[in-house]
């Protein structure tokens, strides 16, 4: 989660680069598009996501399980601030 730009953008590209099958996961699409075709030697699927949302998360490790059959590392760099009253 979090892949679409910042240090989420530059771990999928560099873990891309060292021949990591990825699944990216972010709530900008046209973001993640851009970083799979950026990338085209690589691996790499993604799915829009909100890391708030429990069922997009689900779809997400859906996604990398159909994808690649498993998951070997989950990383997530985005974040959720909720305000408790």
């Amino acid at each position: 989660m979090g892949a679409s730009s910042g240090i989420g953008e530059a771990t999928a590209k560099n873990l891309a680069e060292k021949g990591a099958k990825l699944v990216l996961a972010a709530r900008r699409e046209d973001n993640l598009k851009e970083i799979r075709e950026s990338l085209p030697n690589a691996h790499i699927v993604y799915k829009k996501a909100d890391v708030s949302n429990y069922d997009e998360v689900q779809q997400v490790v859906d996604l990398a399980i159909s994808e690649y059959g498993k998951i070997d590392v989950l990383f997530n760099n985005a974040g959720s601030c909720q305000q408790h009253r």
